[in-house]
């Protein structure tokens, strides 16, 4: 059994991946992976979504949800993908967690798309990533069917 998803769904697919699941394998797409990075990207100059981080009584909500905290505990592999023009969730995000997979020695790949954002939308770009999507799903879930 494997999960994945992309954007609020990534950003699931990258907190599961520190805590106990069922799954063989995750795919996450566009994943925000540090709160504390994001703070300054999707949120913005506009109203905080969870207060500032440097409150301490919000710091306790960021380290709780915050799925870069759950490194110690990465071991399910993980395709990574990302867009370089996604200013919604910016491609750190993707590196800092493909990175930290590598670190921790989980197998794991970036994939990841100069010319796309938030979405990958180029026909080429798409047919690319759902086969390597299938591709890893594949690889991982034995017995698995079409």
């Amino acid at each position: 059994m494997a999960a994945g998803g992309g954007s609020y769904g990534g950003y699931l697919a990258a907190l599961i991946l520190g805590r106990p699941h069922p799954f063989q394998a995750l795919v996450a797409h566009a994943a925000v992976y540090n709160l504390y990075t994001q703070y300054g990207a999707d949120f913005g100059a506009s109203r905080r979504r969870f207060g500032e981080f440097w409150d301490p009584k919000q710091d306790a909500l960021y380290r709780k949800m915050s799925p870069h905290f759950g490194a110690p505990n990465f071991k399910t592999p993980t395709l990574v993908i990302h867009g370089a023009l996604d200013y919604r969730v910016p491609d750190n995000h993707g590196i800092e967690l493909f990175n930290t997979l590598q670190n921790r020695g989980v197998k794991s790949r970036l994939i990841h798309y100069p010319n796309e954002n938030h979405w990958i939308l180029k026909p080429q770009n798409s047919l690319h990533w759902y086969k390597s999507v299938r591709e890893w799903l594949q690889e991982f879930t034995a017995g698995a069917t079409d």
